[in-house]
């Protein structure tokens, strides 16, 4: 399975209004280095307004803005995503309209259940689809490099089953380059995701995105279990952009498997962040100790702001490339290590053994040395 960690930025994580100049990783001037890395998500609400900014190697999966549809009440045109996708994007999905909410109230888009506005949000997000496809289909014809993937939301198998019949009546997003994006229901849940993974073996999804999930324990499940229910799985986050521009950086320990943070000024007159980075080995803090001679006394907080975002989306892409390898030769045997008393409910739920479970419990063909990785 091949695995892609997706940051989600916004048009000011690298805006440039104190002419700075920071590098950052998808900058063509950090090409041929460790640092770059061509990938990012960004969302048409916060970017229908900006030209694309980016050179045509880096892949940029447009999310539609169905989270701010949840979150603000945003008001998103289908037809218009679909052209932004096309023109600004390598991916990208539907305008969805996330179920998971009380529309009255706006509230966020991880409360709610499913059953608060089910059959208007599938409502809407058909009608979108609808819309949106006849223009991707004219792109494809043109041979535009552009792919749509679709969404599908549920809390229970059989909403997830009727969410993605329904839309893929429409258009089945499995052609080369398509797939679909999920999300964990709690957010983050390793049980869910398991369930996930489970459902796409099952209605043979081989492309799969999962949205706002890099909570380590979900990631060290998509990478123990995904490779046997996926050739492709990706994955976003707004953290390390977050925490960056709070002025807080990444720090990595147990073998870089773990990430802890450090505060800007955790205490009256201290700043252990600054003094973290200019110690700090990544080729972002390298170049910045290059360049702090040259920043102005007053830009001085606004500079560390860029390099901490950086920074941060350097060690969060070092951490999940390494909680990867930790887990390859001996998947079942890292994850219960990792994952301990919620090894057994995430197995149950993937149809495999569970901890615990006896043997006639077993999955008939189950291979037969599994019990033996998990000594």
């Amino acid at each position: 399975m091949r695995q892609l960690y997706l940051p989600a930025i916004l048009p000011t994580t690298l805006h440039d209004k104190f002419g700075l100049h920071p590098v950052n990783w998808m900058d063509p001037k950090a090409k041929g280095t460790a640092a770059y890395y061509p990938h990012a998500l960004i969302s048409f609400f916060h970017w229908r307004s900006h030209q694309r900014i980016f050179t045509p190697d880096v892949h940029i999966f447009g999310d539609s803005g169905g989270y701010s549809i949840a979150t603000v009440g945003a008001e998103i045109d289908p037809i218009e995503v679909m052209w932004w996708q096309i023109k600004n994007c390598s991916t990208g999905c539907i305008l969805d309209v996330p179920p998971f909410i009380l529309r009255e109230s706006f509230g966020s888009v991880l409360g709610g259940s499913a059953a608060t506005n089910w059959k208007e949000a599938l409502r809407l997000t058909l009608l979108n689809t609808e819309r949106a496809m006849p223009i991707y289909l004219d792109a494809l014809d043109r041979g535009e490099d552009f792919r749509w993937w679709g969404v599908a939301h549920g809390e229970t198998d059989s909403q997830l089953e009727e969410w993605h019949g329904r839309v893929s009546e429409i258009y089945p997003f499995d052609h080369p380059g398509e797939g679909w994006a999920l999300k964990p229901h709690p957010s983050n849940n390793v049980v869910a995701l398991a369930r996930l993974l489970r459902f796409c073996s099952t209605v043979e999804i081989r492309n799969a995105h999962f949205l706002q999930m890099t909570g380590f324990p979900a990631l060290f499940t998509l990478f123990a279990l995904g490779p046997d229910h996926l050739d492709f799985a990706s994955y976003d986050s707004t953290t390390p952009i977050i925490k960056g521009n709070k002025r807080i950086t990444w720090s990595q320990k147990e073998n870089g498997l773990r990430i802890i943070e450090i505060s800007e000024v955790s205490r009256e007159g201290e700043t252990f962040a600054r003094d973290f980075l200019r110690t700090c080995p990544c080729l972002s803090c390298e170049w910045m100790r290059i360049d702090l001679p040259d920043v102005k006394p007053e830009l001085l907080s606004e500079y560390y702001k860029y390099r901490m975002c950086f920074h941060n989306v350097l060690i969060g892409l070092e951490t999940y490339q390494l909680m990867e390898k930790f887990v390859q030769d001996n998947p079942l045997k890292a994850l219960k290590q990792k994952l301990k008393h919620r090894f057994g409910p995430v197995m149950r739920a993937i149809g495999g053994i569970g901890e615990g479970l006896q043997e006639a419990q077993i999955p008939q063909g189950a291979p037969q040395d599994l019990l033996d990785m998990l000594k």
